[in-house]
């Protein structure tokens, strides 16, 4: 029976993107009128005297002074010596067997927009791709992929052009009366117009021994092998050593007694984490465990509705001051990669007040991204860009439990906290564990140390929380 897949994170992967203007002559194939089709099959089974062509197409005299006149002048009949039509050496390329109707090849110019990612050059299709670089990792690319991206485009246009014909691609070059596909005649130019990501999300998942289930293929690019190697390389450019010490002490700082549990020397005890979860739930438990990123569909649910009852609590109570939700990142490489972050941050400022004209301030959020000092260039524009939108966006030290631990909670409400796990001997990316908690004297606890570690100082008196990003 196949193990079951548990997914763990959501990662998406930027791939850099070239867009080009590719001009080519092509040559195709097409029918000829009715008549002049019809004149030259004929002659095509065997020469014949003028006469029997007029009698079999009902010419008039005239007319077929005409038709002969035209096909001479074309170079497809020339008369024979005994007084016959006969097809010329052109006209004779027009059939590929006795009996076909003929199709006359030209030679022709057109130009076309084409975007190829720059790690296999699989061509991705003619229009933008309208993703931004925000909340993701960018696959690296070879200077030599990079400047030379004209080059192998043109050569992996080549190399796909029937695909793409085939796809729906250049209908302008197909002709509906030819019983074949145009082919490449020359390249004439390929001229780069652009640049632009192509998010690629890629999920990870455990198997039911707590094993990580193989990466699969990606079947959205014909040749896959190159890009799915350039994300394996953007993976094992941000490994980190192990830190289970760390995640030790984070659990007992918070006196969290539960996750530690499924830890164990071979990795994580999956099956019966799961079993777990899935009562708690059911149970409706204070302290329920979380495994996979905070921002995973299934997780942000939950943690949705968990919150909304408590959003909901807030509409029809009055508040002395408005209470702060607080959501701390950890100096994670792994985290906050994906599209689904941006969507629940901005799920949770959009809840952070009532709809309507006289909207009521419910909480307000404050989200919080580590950076190593406080004239840490490097870092802040990175999370500007990863972030997009970075209102209500804030900056501080890292150092919170070595940077293991994330925690959103919202003031005297509920608390959720995720531990990364980096244990490279079982992932090449960190595995998000934690739980979620609503009891008063935890979330407290929480609260407070989260609070205690941002109002704190380092250094001569330099202050942790560093304001807005």
């Amino acid at each position: 029976m196949e193990n079951n897949k548990i997914p763990f994170h959501e990662i998406d992967f930027l791939l850099p993107v070239h867009r080009f203007n590719i001009a080519f002559s092509y040559v195709s194939k097409r029918g000829l009128p009715f008549i002049r089709e019809f004149v030259l099959r004929l002659v095509h089974l065997s020469p014949m005297k003028p006469e029997f062509i007029a009698s079999y197409l009902d010419l008039s005299p005239r007319e077929l002074k005409e038709v002969l006149r035209e096909l001479i002048d074309k170079n497809e009949l020339t008369f024979l010596d005994d007084g016959s039509v006969g097809l010329t050496g052109l006209a004779q390329g027009y059939f590929s067997s006795e009996g076909e109707s003929p199709q006359v090849t030209t030679v022709q110019q057109t130009d076309t927009t084409f975007s190829f990612e720059l790690a296999g050059f699989n061509c991705i299709g003619n229009k933008k791709t309208h993703d931004n670089w925000c909340a993701g990792i960018t696959v690296p690319i070879s200077s030599e992929n990079k400047g030379l991206s004209d080059k192998y485009a043109n050569k992996s246009f080549q190399a796909q052009f029937y695909r793409l014909i085939e796809e729906g691609y250049m209908p302008h070059i197909v002709s509906k009366e030819s019983q074949t596909l145009p082919s490449i005649y020359k390249m004439d130019s390929v001229t780069r117009i652009g640049q632009e990501p192509k998010r690629v999300p890629h999920s990870f998942y455990f198997d039911d021994l707590g094993r990580v289930v193989e990466r699969d293929e990606l079947d959205s690019f014909v040749n896959d092998e190159p890009v799915f190697d350039a994300i394996t390389k953007a993976i094992s450019e941000l490994g980190q050593k192990n830190n289970l010490a760390d995640i030790a002490k984070a659990m007992a700082a918070i006196g969290d007694n539960i996750t530690g549990e499924y830890i164990t020397d071979s990795g994580i005890n999956i099956s019966e984490l799961n079993e777990v979860i899935e009562l708690s739930r059911e149970q409706g438990k204070v302290i329920q465990p979380m495994l996979g990123a905070s921002y995973l569909d299934g997780n942000w649910q939950h943690i949705a509705k968990q919150a909304e009852k408590v959003f909901n609590q807030l509409k029809s109570q009055h508040q002395d001051g408005v209470r702060e939700l607080l959501w701390l990142a950890p100096s994670d490489s792994f985290w906050g990669k994906s599209d689904k972050y941006l969507s629940a941050k901005s799920w949770l400022e959009e809840n952070a007040k009532t709809k309507g004209n006289k909207s009521k301030r419910l909480f307000m959020p404050k989200f919080y991204f580590p950076i190593a000092r406080e004239n840490d260039r490097r870092s802040i524009n990175d999370w500007k860009n990863q972030l997009g939108n970075i209102n209500e966006c804030y900056k501080y030290i890292e150092g919170f439990f070595n940077g293991t631990t994330e925690v959103l909670l919202l003031q005297d409400s509920f608390a959720v906290v995720f531990y990364h796990l980096s244990i490279p001997s079982i992932s090449n990316i960190s595995i998000p564990l934690g739980f979620i908690t609503t009891e008063k004297k935890l979330v407290g606890k929480i609260e407070s140390m989260t609070r205690e570690y941002l109002n704190g100082t380092i250094g001569f008196d330099n202050p942790i929380d560093l304001g807005k990003l």
